[in-house]
């Protein structure tokens, strides 16, 4: 349920920002969510869990790659 919720939320939040971003945007609202580049796209901040996500791939990298170099030494 509560992660329904969370979608829920983050569904409204896009919605809000693209309604944002065709308005042109330039006055009131946070712009900081989107940085327009010269390649034609928006970049979106990073939520918190696509930051655990990020985190928790480089851990499982690290360990197999810790796990890999003690495995060659015997």
């Amino acid at each position: 349920m509560e992660m329904m919720m969370g979608l829920d939320k983050l569904v409204m939040s896009l919605k809000s920002k693209l309604r944002f971003s065709r308005r042109g945007g330039s006055s009131g609202g946070n712009s900081s969510y989107f940085n327009s580049t010269n390649c034609g796209y928006s970049k979106v901040e990073k939520s918190e869990s696509m930051r655990m996500e990020m985190k928790s791939r480089k851990a499982r990298k690290l360990i197999a790659d810790t796990l890999k170099i003690a495995d060659s030494k015997t």
